[in-house]
This record gives C-alpha cells, sequence and structure tokens, in this order.
C-alpha cells in the first residue's frame, strides 16, 4: 500500500492514504472546539462513521460565498455532541425542510431533522428530511 506524508502538529507522519484521510475527518470535527476559532463543519463520513441518524437545527441559516463552488447555505445543528457544528445544507435537504417549515429559516430553529447519507462522485453526502 502507498505510504503519504502528513504534518501533523509539530512532526511528520508516514501513513497510507486511508489512514491519513480518517485522521484529517477526525481532526476536521475536533478543530479548535477547546479554543473556539472555529466551528468545525458535519461531514458525511463522520456521519456514517458515528451512525448519526438526527440533528436539531440551533440557529437562522446564512449565505456562505467563500467556497470554490458558489454559495452555500449552512447553519448550526446540534447532533447530541456538547458543542455545536456547521452543516452545508444541499439543495434536496433545503426543499425538503422548506416543503414542511416554510421559507423562513427562523422557523426551522429546534426542528428535528432525519439525516441519511449517499456516496456522490466520490463524496459522501448528507441528505435530510423534517420529522
Amino acid at each position: 500500500m502507498d505510504k503519504q506524508m502528513m504534518f501533523n502538529g509539530n512532526s511528520y507522519l508516514v501513513a497510507s492514504p486511508e489512514e491519513i484521510r480518517k485522521i484529517r475527518n477526525r481532526e476536521n470535527y475536533k478543530m479548535n472546539i477547546s479554543n473556539h476559532k472555529a466551528t468545525p463543519e458535519l461531514k458525511g463520513d463522520y456521519v456514517v462513521e458515528h451512525g448519526i441518524k438526527q440533528l436539531v437545527i440551533k440557529s437562522k441559516c446564512r449565505e456562505d460565498n467563500s467556497g470554490k463552488y458558489g454559495t452555500k447555505i449552512k447553519c448550526d445543528v446540534d447532533i447530541g455532541g456538547e458543542s455545536e457544528i456547521v452543516w452545508s445544507i444541499n439543495k434536496s435537504t433545503l426543499g425538503n425542510i422548506s416543503m414542511k417549515h416554510g421559507d423562513d429559516t427562523d422557523q426551522w430553529l429546534d426542528k428535528v431533522i432525519n439525516i441519511t447519507t449517499k456516496v456522490i462522485n466520490g463524496s459522501t453526502c448528507i441528505f435530510g428530511t423534517p420529522e
């Protein structure tokens, strides 16, 4: 198996691409929770790995134009942990939620969303439907 090198804190780590991906996913989830510099983002692989089936919307949705793929709609959610995490909501899920709760995201606060995942083009995507 091919090995790759990854800078990990103050040293380099040599591991397989799969091991590096797992480490990065773990680090992305834990990233800055202790010093509150940034809120981690919910990833599909994390949802699968931890068997997450539901989340609760804890903030108004907001637009994020910082990525290279255009505007994303994001909100803070509770997945049953100690701190909130950011969820990028795809168009299918936005449609599902707005059909049940309307287009005003203020009305989405504290709503429970059932989530599933599907691998599309090699990425694990999160899809939600209101409870």
